[in-house]
């Protein structure tokens, strides 16, 4: 394995992202392809052209998993947590939100079913290895695109019931995908251990509440981080400072939650930010909130780049020729299993209790869940040992360029065709005579 010098392999990433810049006006006009398309394309094109000549660097798995661990998973978190619109809950009838739960378990259980039949031939594969996969495609993004906002509003403003699209699509993406995290993490770290031989658990029970107090923990401890900081904030002015503040009150309570009380550092900072997001709505103004959330997009947006990056050092063409029975199963199992819960299912329960659902509510529940970011962190997160997390990193390459390539071209058009039309008037021509 040919190891890359930090120093050439960032120069020639900038390189590539130079060129995805250049042709980006072209490819959004011609192809309606976005930045991190281009990226991609570029990249892909580049890798598996120096292959002709010489051996492509590659990082090690180590290395992958201390900037997911460290940086690229705190920053995703963050982002989305401190972005969420948490006052527009007030605004967001209960029942709506209460149907993520089913539609999700629904949809999931399709897809352990569908993962059984298509996997269960291949040699060393179990039901604990099936049963990560089917969590894997449902880690989508924690904070929806700009774009899926923006056409979002639109809907918002346009609906017959006082149900906001926009509210119902953030809880889906924050709270869904970053349980979905905890629950695949967990399910996979337990396959490792066993690989391993690992016996610092008695028995799978013994794990699971292990699991459960890192949750639950979690949850405590950033409550108590969150607490503080809020209570300080109250007491500051100065955005800045306030901007301070929370980026170091976040990260302590991220990395003391992981490194000296033991417990989940995804739920710490994730609860530890929004209770600091509320704060902050109360104690400054609008304006300042808004530049402070834009600080948190760039920053998001430089992760992006880094993330994209490193998955164009992932994909080469021998991934494509390995894998592609499973990158075609993650694509096909993904798009059933939603379409089975959400037009199947879900109106059938509704039905039992007499009630209907919109269509267009519909529509935008199985557009909404993108994959680009945190699918691929989840997979590095995972220990070297895991079994087949070569598979896993496949899986989620596969649907982040469905998402990238075919998803958000179109996505522009399809939520504008949701828009109820105006009924044409006809013109009475007819003569007097």
């Amino acid at each position: 394995m040919n190891e890359a010098h930090p120093v050439g392999l960032i120069s020639l990433l900038l390189l590539v992202l130079l060129v995805a810049i250049a042709i980006s006006g072209w490819l959004k006009r011609h192809w309606k392809l976005s930045l991190a398309a281009g990226f991609l394309m570029v990249g892909f094109v580049v890798i598996n052209g120096l292959t002709l000549f010489r051996p492509v660097p590659v990082l090690p798995a180590d290395q992958f998993q201390t900037l997911a661990i460290y940086l690229l998973l705190p920053v995703l978190l963050a982002d989305a947590a401190y972005r969420f619109r948490i006052h527009d809950l007030r605004y967001q009838r209960l029942k709506p939100m209460l149907l993520l739960v089913p539609i999700f378990i629904i949809s999931w259980l399709f897809a352990f079913l569908f993962f059984l039949w298509a996997f269960n031939h291949l040699a060393g594969m179990n039901y604990w290895l099936i049963l990560a996969a089917s969590l894997l495609i449902f880690i989508t993004d924690t904070f929806p695109s700009h774009k899926l906002l923006t056409l979002l509003n639109n809907l918002d403003k346009i609906a017959i019931d006082k149900t906001r699209f926009t509210t119902l699509v953030q809880v889906d993406y924050l709270f869904i995908s970053v349980m979905v995290l905890m629950v695949f993490s967990g399910v996979a770290g337990l396959t490792a251990a066993e690989t391993a031989g690992s016996g610092i658990y008695s028995s799978a029970t013994w794990y699971w509440l292990h699991w459960l107090w890192g949750l639950f923990g979690g949850i405590v401890f950033g409550f108590i981080w969150g607490v503080i900081g809020g209570l300080i904030t109250t007491n500051i002015q100065n955005y800045r400072v306030n901007l301070i503040l929370l980026s170091v009150t976040i990260w302590l309570s991220y990395l003391s939650s992981l490194h000296y009380f033991g417990v989940s550092g995804i739920m710490a900072i994730m609860t530890t930010t929004l209770i600091m997001s509320k704060a902050h709505t109360q104690f400054l103004t609008p304006r300042e909130i808004r530049y402070m959330r834009t600080l948190f997009r760039n920053l998001r947006f430089v992760v992006g780049v880094v993330i994209f990056g490193l998955m164009i050092i992932q994909l080469q063409l021998s991934v494509f020729i390995n894998h592609w029975f499973t990158m075609l199963m993650a694509v096909l199992i993904f798009i059933m299993a939603r379409i089975i819960s959400l037009y199947g299912f879900l109106p059938l329960m509704l039905q039992l209790k007499k009630r209907q659902i919109n269509i267009t509510r519909q529509h935008v529940l199985l557009i909404s869940p993108t994959h680009s970011s945190l699918i691929l962190v989840a997979v590095w997160l995972l220990p070297d040992n895991t079994p087949f997390k070569d598979s896993y990193e496949a899986m989620a390459m596969a649907l982040v360029l469905l998402n990238v390539f075919v998803q958000r071209p179109n996505l522009t058009q399809f939520l504008q065709s949701l828009h109820p039309q105006k009924p044409n008037r006809g013109i009475n021509l007819i003569r007097n005579r």
